[in-house]
């Protein structure tokens, strides 16, 4: 008898201890999903902040480029300089918030980029009737009619999604 109390008494201690590591691992998973979707919260607001600021360097990037050919339209060329310089380091800039650039998105950004400076060469001969604007312009315009091809080429579905922010 006393055998048999001992018994109920380690399996009472076993069963005690055994409720409190499972209470214990509940609370520990319980505060781990806590924090796991913190995370996950915050960096979806990481994700649609990064959306916005890409969005916002785009419509400056188009403003400016916009500006660049009105003064260059009206021969304000100080005017279509200014707004020159602001496109190209408004789209470097927008290049370097898309980090990591991934093989998609890279012909994209190259091949804006060669549209933007391909324009700037084009002003700029316009403006100093210098042949080496013009070698520069037909380099720009070649290099983006190469990479729409390769892109083409490669995935016809890239196309689609020229715009940078039509994924």
């Amino acid at each position: 008898s006393n055998n048999n109390s001992n018994n109920n008494s380690n399996n009472n201690n076993y069963n005690n201890n055994n409720t409190l590591n499972m209470n214990s691992t509940l609370k520990t998973n319980r505060f781990d999903d806590f924090k796991q979707m913190t995370q996950m919260k915050q960096m979806n607001q990481m994700n649609n902040n990064l959306k916005k600021m890409r969005k916002l360097l785009d419509s400056i990037s188009t403003i400016t480029w916009l500006g660049m050919d009105i003064c260059w339209m009206y021969d304000l060329y100080p005017g279509a300089m200014f707004f020159m310089f602001l496109t190209i380091i408004g789209l470097i800039t927008h290049a370097a918030a898309c980090e990591p650039l991934t093989k998609r998105d890279l012909p994209i950004h190259l091949t804006t980029f060669s549209w933007v400076m391909m324009n700037s060469m084009w002003m700029m001969g316009d403006y100093y009737s210098h042949i080496m604007f013009d070698i520069l312009k037909t380099f720009f315009m070649f290099s983006g009619v190469s990479l729409i091809l390769i892109m083409a080429y490669h995935d016809i579905s890239k196309l689609r999604s020229i715009r940078k922010f039509d994924k």
